[in-house]
């Protein structure tokens, strides 16, 4: 029996790393960013005229703390997603960034993972970036929110290998209440093994969001940490002139395995961090991170600010 496990996880491993392989390597386009509005959810937004709740999540393809999504069925995926809805209720957050997040893709189910949540979790509209695909085989990462996306990008970086490729959504936001003002807001994923790829990866980030020219929200797995001799998360943080949020306690982690702070929540100057929190929720390999922002004065002032 153990042997025949062993050689099932040995199959297991071999396909989906060819499977990363075929994709990695293709050069076809990658998709454009895929945007749903659902007209039939019927929403109360939170978000007000200065404040507004941010959720950020790496989903692991909905296999929660499993050993990979194709040793599991469709039907326990659908019960990891619902555990993420109950805890997306239960924060209320106006906008969700999404990680290692599926579209329909043999190893999950087959169905939109993104749509799923946004269904049972009242948010009006997803952009979801396509930044892995080969056939049977859709992921990346997403946007979720309770107002509408504009101008909406997915961005895949090159040069990966060996590991699946990366990237990102960025979608422009008007302010609840604002008609003058409008920022980015960005789900981000950045290589898993080298700080010279991450670090090459968020100039690409910045490139894209000094060409939009607004103020951003970047949330995501950086895959490093704010103390690595070259942290990306610090990179962006500086290019952006961002205040970075910082942990309340010096020894919270985000990603469960290897106990270090890899997921963050940066912001542009222009907006404050009001509060930070590290959820619990058994959901993923990854804790969800949490936050919420404001309006700076200033910014109010004068409206938007060019970045």
């Amino acid at each position: 029996m153990i042997s025949l496990r062993r050689n099932m996880i040995r199959a297991v491993v071999s396909v989906a790393a060819f499977a990363v392989l075929v994709a990695c390597t293709t050069t076809a386009r990658l998709p454009a960013a895929q945007v749903s509005i659902f007209s039939t959810v019927e929403l109360q937004p939170t978000i007000s005229s200065n404040a507004i709740k941010v959720v950020s999540l790496n989903v692991a393809h909905s296999r929660s703390m499993g050993l990979h999504q194709m040793l599991q069925s469709s039907d326990t995926a659908r019960s990891n997603l619902d555990a993420m809805v109950a805890m997306l209720l239960r924060e209320d957050a106006d906008i969700v960034a999404l990680q290692e997040i599926d579209g329909p893709s043999f190893w999950s189910g087959k169905f939109d993972h993104v749509n799923y949540l946004a269904r049972k979790a009242n948010y009006s509209t997803t952009v979801r970036g396509t930044h892995m695909r080969m056939p049977g085989l859709d992921y990346g990462t997403a946007l979720m929110s309770r107002l509408p996306l504009r101008n909406s990008e997915s961005v895949g970086f090159g040069g990966g290998l060996p590991v699946a490729r990366k990237g990102f959504v960025i979608s422009e936001l008007q302010w609840a209440g604002r008609l003058d003002t409008t920022i980015d807001v960005i789900s981000l994923h950045l290589d898993p093994l080298r700080s010279s790829v991450r670090i090459r990866q968020v100039k690409e980030l910045l490139a894209v969001v000094s060409e939009r020219g607004r103020p951003v929200i970047v949330m995501g797995d950086f895959n490093d940490d704010w103390q690595d001799a070259e942290s990306a998360a610090r990179l962006l943080a500086d290019s952006l002139g961002a205040t970075m949020q910082v942990s309340l306690c010096e020894k919270c982690h985000t990603h469960r395995r290897m106990k270090n702070f890899v997921d963050w929540i940066i912001v542009s100057p222009e907006l404050n961090i009001e509060s930070f929190e590290v959820l619990q929720d058994d959901l993923s390999d990854h804790y969800a991170v949490a936050a919420s922002l404001s309006l700076k004065d200033s910014f109010k002032d004068r409206g938007v600010a060019a970045f």
